[in-house]
């Protein structure tokens, strides 16, 4: 999958403000977890692809639920993407997107922007394929997009691969 990368924006209160991160789940902390996502605190694994020493991808099994990241765009970038993915497993995986802005200055929080979020559940296969779901950005001040992936009851995900790609605004600009 071909992909142009997000480009970085400024942000306000001071903080390190990410585009997407290590799509690939290659780039490992120090905890020997994907550097930029947040995970569960168990019931995942870090796997290499058979026949590779780097190319790893995340196992979510019983006790992680979800896996996802955020990342920040600027006010006036209200933007179509597509969230591309590959997946295998057993059960079903719901993609979900929504939109917080930050509240309440440095020490504020994220609220969830009302009516931005977006989900679709795929049903998973022995197979590594690769799906997507469509969002768009609502171009709120300190907009943040969070990327989720949930695991289905009873199933096990495994997940590789993540892009963002910015989609066409009318008009064609992107």
């Amino acid at each position: 999958v071909r992909c142009r990368p997000l480009p970085a924006v400024n942000c306000s209160f001071r903080r390190t403000c990410p585009v997407w991160q290590n799509g690939s789940l290659d780039a490992l902390g120090p905890k020997g977890t994907p550097i930029g996502w947040t995970l569960p605190k168990e019931g995942f694994e870090v796997l290499l692809h058979e026949g590779s020493a780097t190319n790893r991808y995340i196992r979510l099994g019983e006790g992680a639920p979800e896996i996802g990241q955020g990342y920040y765009l600027p006010a006036t970038a209200r933007r179509r993407h597509r969230v591309v993915a590959r997946v295998r497993g057993k059960g079903t995986v719901r993609f979900w997107t929504s939109s917080y802005r930050h509240v309440g200055g440095v020490n504020g929080y994220n609220a969830i922007v009302e009516g931005s979020a977006k989900s679709k559940v795929f049903t998973l296969t022995d197979d590594w394929r690769t799906l997507s779901l469509e969002t768009e950005s609502v171009g709120a001040e300190e907009e943040m997009i969070s990327v989720r992936f949930f695991r289905g009851k009873d199933a096990t995900l495994d997940l590789d691969d993540v892009y963002v790609v910015p989609l066409e605004r009318q008009g064609g600009e992107r």
